[in-house]
This record gives C-alpha cells, sequence and structure tokens, in this order.
C-alpha cells in the first residue's frame, strides 16, 4: 500500500511582520507550522545562535519516521494519533516561579479542569519540564516577561505572535483571537516576537534584540513551544521590565502586586479561550 504524501507546511511569518499582517485564523483551524527540528534534538543541540538572532529552520524528519526516546512528549504524540489527531482534551498552564502558578491558579475560574505546571526557572528545567507534562489538548505559558523596546511599559500583556529559540521559530497562530480576548478583558495588549534566552537581558542587549523585531523576552517559552507538537499552544507575558525600568529597581518591586492581578486576569481569560468541548458521556 503506498503511503499518503506528507502534508505541506506553510512557512513561518517572515521576521518583522507586524501582527496585523499575522493570519488571523478561527479557533480550532489547523495551524500553519514551520519545519521543526529533526526528532531527537535537545535544545543544547540546536544553532548556538545569537539570543533572538535569525534562525535557519532545520528541516522536518521523513513522513511517519517515528520519534526517537528522548524527544520530549513522545507519549503527546502518540495520544494525539490515538485520538484522531486530538491528545487528553484538557488545558494546562506552564508558570516558571511559584509567585507566578499561584496567581495562575487563583485566576482560574471555578470548578476548573486546567492544569497549572510549575516548570522552574530558565530554559534547562523548562525542557525537563516539557519531558513531564500531562496530556493536553491546549498548552499555554504565561507569567512575567521583559520588554525589548519602549512600546511596552510595565503592566502591558504581551500576547507572542511566535517563539524564536535556538535557531527554531514556533508561530502562534491564534495569537490575533487570544489578544482581541485580553484586550475586552480590559488589559493593555500588544502582539509581537518573543525571544527566549538563557539568560536574563539587561542594557545594550534589549536594543539588539529589538533590532532584530523581538518585542520581548523570556527564559522558559522556546522549549515548551517545541514541546507542543502542532496543538494549540500561545505565551502571553506581563511585562514587569523594560529599558526604562530595569528588572533590578524598586520601581519595578513596587509593582509585584499590580502585575500578580494582571496574571490573574490572564489565567482566567486562557482558561475561556481554550475551553474545549467535552467528550460526549464524559
Amino acid at each position: 500500500m503506498t503511503p499518503a504524501p506528507a502534508p505541506a507546511l506553510s512557512p513561518a511569518p517572515p521576521y518583522g511582520t507586524t501582527p496585523a499582517q499575522l493570519p488571523a485564523l478561527p479557533y480550532g483551524a489547523t495551524p500553519a507550522l514551520s519545519p521543526a527540528p529533526p526528532y531527537g534534538t535537545t535544545p543544547a543541540q540546536l544553532p548556538a545562535l545569537p539570543c533572538g538572532a535569525t534562525p535557519a529552520p532545520a528541516p522536518a524528519p521523513p513522513y511517519g519516521a517515528t520519534p526517537g526516546p528522548d524527544r520530549a512528549l513522545t507519549h503527546q504524540t502518540a495520544a494525539a494519533s490515538a485520538n484522531g489527531g486530538v491528545a487528553e482534551r484538557g488545558l494546562v498552564i506552564c508558570a516558571a516561579l511559584r509567585i507566578e502558578a499561584l496567581a495562575v491558579r487563583a485566576g482560574l475560574p471555578g470548578p476548573s479542569d486546567v492544569r497549572v505546571v510549575r516548570t522552574g526557572f530558565g530554559p534547562s528545567r523548562a525542557v525537563r519540564a516539557a519531558g513531564r507534562l500531562p496530556g493536553f489538548g491546549a498548552l499555554a505559558v504565561t507569567g512575567f516577561g521583559g520588554a525589548a523596546d519602549d512600546g511596552l511599559r510595565p503592566g502591558d500583556v504581551l500576547v507572542a505572535s511566535e517563539i524564536r529559540f535556538g535557531g527554531a521559530a514556533v508561530p502562534c497562530p491564534s495569537a490575533g483571537l487570544l489578544a482581541r480576548d485580553l484586550a475586552n478583558a480590559g488589559l493593555a495588549v500588544q502582539m509581537g516576537p518573543l525571544a527566549t534566552c538563557d539568560h536574563i537581558v539587561t542594557g545594550g542587549e534589549r536594543g539588539r534584540l529589538a533590532g532584530r523585531g523581538a518585542r520581548a523576552v523570556d527564559m522558559e517559552s522556546g522549549p515548551l513551544a517545541l514541546a507542543a507538537g502542532g496543538l494549540p499552544f500561545a505565551v502571553v507575558r506581563v511585562i514587569v521590565d523594560t529599558p526604562a525600568f530595569p528588572l533590578l529597581s524598586a520601581a519595578t518591586l513596587r509593582r509585584g502586586p499590580a502585575a500578580c492581578r494582571a496574571l490573574r486576569r490572564v489565567s482566567w481569560v486562557l482558561a475561556r479561550h481554550f475551553a474545549l468541548p467535552k467528550e460526549v458521556g464524559s
């Protein structure tokens, strides 16, 4: 029997694409994914590019190839195949820090079956957390983040239009719809590319990232974006530091409670936005 031909994958949006130019896909539509890194590739094996540099995506594995045992979320891929392309229903929200996870849980509409996973701080811990995620139908990453340019202010919310990490670029096709829902909830929302780095970005590095088109930076979204495996995925960051307001400053500390309140509202919107229909009889 001749196997079905491999599906054609659309390229990721060009770097520098403005949010208005991004396709507005209705929720549930099949997203166009950029070529993934080869199966078995770990973040440590990805090209050592400067944070936010324009990546050269690696080719996808041959159609029908079996993932290697070290690929994060192999069980997710198997579950999706066994259930008609949809993994175990439900939303998982990842947050790095305890204070972020507490705010996310506090903001969830109750009762809720949304699961909150604390990944730990930095990309290495995010990689380990990605391999231990429970089954999900949609994956979101949220928490605090830093602005790369002066167009974002403390308290603003950045919805990632794509995630740049270690030579890969992962688009977030539903970003426009999610940004609209967050704005309707009273949050100050912007969209744009987000870069995941392995260190806290300060000083002139913010300007270099902004020059490459990045709007904000974090340290965890990249590995989790790679682990989403084509399922609905989003990253939302509440901005706490900017070029004008560095992370380690008294003003940033004073704005902590307001950032937590914004994060609770983000959590509520994420749960409503990614509400998935229950299986008949469940």
